[in-house]
């Protein structure tokens, strides 16, 4: 596996390597580096390991709204209820969407999804409300994995707050007992 590394300018570099197609051939990949010469064959080498390793994945342009909203309507539309698809929909159309919705999946971090959390922590949602997003975020980019869109998925990096029962006792627990 070869690759090629050239200045565009000051800063900037052009780094070249083939790379795998899914019909199993080839193609030239062009990326820009900005640093020095040592940090793009620092990435040149990465890229190529990756490559060399299976490891690979071509650019994708999805935001995550756009992958939610595809994940919806395929996985989702064949392996939940109608009344589970809404409830899905509508954590994606009140949390995600306005909130991390333009990341590019690729460029999504779990510091972006803890953000999330954090920020709905401080509006005073329900650690059951967040629970709830973190395991629907956690499953939706699993299939990003298996899809061949992601390397890992995101959402193992962020932790949602420990849920909470407001009354142990109602899960058949003993209610506390009081001193009279």
């Amino acid at each position: 596996m070869r690759g090629s590394i050239e200045q565009r300018s000051k800063g900037s570099w052009r780094m070249r390597y083939d790379a795998p197609t899914p019909d199993g051939g080839r193609k030239q990949v062009s990326e820009t580096i900005r640093g020095t010469r040592k940090d793009a064959e620092r990435a040149l080498r990465e890229k190529l390991a990756l490559v060399e390793n299976g490891g690979y994945l071509p650019k994708h342009r999805e935001t995550l709204a756009e992958y939610m909203e595809r994940w919806l309507d395929t996985y989702c539309a064949t392996n939940t209820t109608p009344r589970t698809q809404q409830g899905y929909r509508g954590y994606v159309k009140r949390y995600v969407a306005p909130s991390i919705g333009a990341i590019h999946v690729q460029a999504l971090t779990g510091r972006d999804i803890q953000g999330v959390y954090s920020t709905m922590t401080e509006r005073g949602l329900s650690a059951t409300t967040i629970v709830q997003l973190h395991r629907i975020l956690k499953e939706a980019l699993s299939h990003a994995v298996k899809w061949g869109l992601l390397s890992r998925n995101p959402a193992d990096a962020a932790t949602a707050p420990p849920a909470r029962n407001a009354r142990p006792w109602k899960c058949g627990m003993w209610p506390p007992f009081t001193a009279s």
